[in-house]
């Protein structure tokens, strides 16, 4: 398959398995990815034309999960080392939810979606039937601890239980794991279900300052299982059992398994029928034919926040600040996240001069007020171009080759996709960064996504030669750190409307990638933003109020 191309419509036609293999065989990440966007991550890399990653040896793979620094620890379950493993689990690391949850979006794969119901998921429920079992651990140099155990299988209970381990450093940071089922590489329900457990076993221990862990004896408390007939009537099949059932309406209550339709529907659908029918039924002049009932479309209308446009036709400019408060904010960034598949990322844009824009309107010189920037901002204008929507297929496979790179020198990092964020002194302008990333040892930032059409075949270095935006500094091409740049007015705009002190600029081709760290420049931002703020109030403004 490296060497054909498809066409989307081909590749619509192939099932989930096919799309998965294809992405897996180019070292392409595709963990919960539903099938639309199996199909895009595939169609965006036959265009790259990314071919096939040859197959890493299993027992390399292993060792290199094993290693830390250039030391390679021995394999847990290996008869002939000389680890020693202890019952008492009272020196395990504090791992905390934050650990866990970075190993699962980092590591696992996991969505943030994914991680809000993970009471739902199949490691919890491993977790709480008591699966996991004969749990030790070893504490090893280079301040690193083994924790091995065994898991039942969810299905063949009568089977041999699977071996899994999980490396972690004593700041109780998750560095690697593996399990001897089918997935291997530790990213599997029944690894997590071992950290549900040793969470459990940490947050035994209320203070960890005033009683040192080590005083304290700590064993694996393994939930009983309970496995005991019940009557078929009795059966619990639902996936969340942690709430109790319902009981069931008796027949004399009057039950019924119908759904409820309220009258004056029922009556309008009816009516509509006879009309269709052409019949002279009495009841086409008795029935209803009002459309106060039907007015729940309207009302779900207005529960989404409003753009500014709407919000200053509703309530006038001087009110605009008093309804884009903080929820607002929040809310609005909820909703418009997948950005440019998403309708509602359009509709909050129209109206809010945005980040990509923030170059242009700040050297704008001219007194039209029709000009280009004004019609982009109303949505009289879209530009597109083959550029651009190469930018767009590209992005995603930039993103998780960045998110690789990051990895290899970050602590417990992870990127985010994200919305439109208002700015909140003045919620007229926006930004949509193309990622919120974060880790232990950087904390939170930004990262910014550049993919250039022109000099897709060339190395990054030579690709920002060519960029007005980029300049030669200390033997090497970086970007330019003034206004003249619109990349790095973008950039600075980004930062200061989410409150965040860096953003990767990322420069993305097919023969690599280049990353560097823009710090922000709160003195820069002043200016430029009282150069925004005029521009908005003098040409804008003017039109929606």
């Amino acid at each position: 398959m490296s060497g054909a191309n498809f066409e989307k419509e081909t590749l619509q036609g192939w099932t989930c398995d096919k799309l998965q293999k294809y992405l897996k065989e180019r070292n392409i990440g595709y963990s919960n990815k539903k099938k639309e966007e199996l199909v895009q991550l595939c169609y965006n890399a036959n265009c790259l034309d990314i071919q096939i990653k040859d197959k890493e040896d299993p027992l390399l793979a292993s060792k290199n999960r094993r290693s830390v620094k250039g030391h390679t620890f021995p394999d847990p379950f290996d008869s002939i080392n000389s680890i020693q493993w202890s019952d008492n689990l009272s020196t395990l690391p504090p791992i905390d939810f934050f650990d866990t949850t970075t190993f699962l979006l980092s590591y696992c794969g996991w969505t943030n979606d994914r991680v809000k119901r993970r009471k739902l998921d199949n490691s919890y429920q491993l977790h709480c039937n008591g699966h996991v079992h004969s749990v030790q651990i070893s504490n090893l140099d280079h301040e690193m601890v083994y924790v091995r155990a065994r898991c039942v299988p969810e299905t063949r209970q009568s089977s041999e239980s699977y071996k899994l381990w999980v490396l972690i450093e004593k700041t109780g940071c998750i560095h690697s794991a593996e399990c001897s089922c089918v997935a291997g590489d530790g990213s599997c329900k029944h690894v997590v279900a071992l950290l549900y457990g040793l969470n459990e076993v940490v947050s035994k221990f209320e203070d960890r300052n005033d009683i040192g862990v080590t005083d304290v004896a700590a064993y694996w408390s393994k939930p009983k299982r309970v496995c005991r007939p019940v009557e078929v009537e009795n059966l619990d099949i639902r996936i969340d059992t942690s709430t109790p059932l319902k009981r069931k309406p008796s027949a004399a209550a009057g039950y019924t398994p119908l759904k409820y339709l309220d009258k004056p529907k029922i009556e309008k659908d009816i009516k509509k029928l006879l009309r269709d029918t052409k019949t002279n039924a009495v009841a086409l002049y008795t029935l209803s034919d009002s459309e106060e009932d039907c007015s729940g479309d309207e009302i779900e209308i207005q529960s989404y926040p409003l753009n500014i446009i709407d919000l200053i036709n509703r309530y006038g400019v001087e009110k605009v600040y008093e309804n884009a408060n903080q929820s607002y904010i929040e809310n609005v960034c909820e909703l418009t996240k997948g950005q440019s598949d998403n309708d509602m990322w359009y509709y909050q844009r129209k109206g809010r001069l945005t980040a990509s824009n923030f170059h242009s309107a700040i050297h704008y010189k001219g007194d039209n007020p029709d000009n280009y920037i004004v019609k982009t901002v109303l949505g009289k204008y879209h530009f597109t171009s083959e550029a651009t929507r190469y930018g767009k297929f590209s992005e995603p496979l930039a993103r998780e080759k960045y998110g690789a790179k990051m990895k290899q020198s970050h602590v417990s990092f992870y990127c985010k996709e994200t919305g439109v964020f208002v700015y909140e002194k003045f919620p007229f302008i926006a930004a949509s960064p193309d990622g919120i990333v974060n880790c232990k040892c950087c904390s939170q930032g930004l990262v910014e996504i550049k993919c250039p059409f022109q000099m897709k075949n060339e190395m990054p270095q030579d690709a920002m030669a060519k960029n007005s935006s980029c300049v030669w500094k200390d033997g090497k091409y970086v970007l330019k750190r003034d206004l003249s740049s619109p990349f790095y007015v973008q950039i600075l705009g980004q930062m200061a409307i989410l409150k965040l002190p860096f953003c990767d600029f990322v420069i993305y081709t097919n023969k690599g990638m280049n990353v560097e760290r823009i710090p922000y420049n709160p003195t820069l931002w002043e200016e430029m933003f009282t150069k925004i703020k005029d521009f908005y109030n003098k040409f804008i403004l003017p039109i929606l109020n």
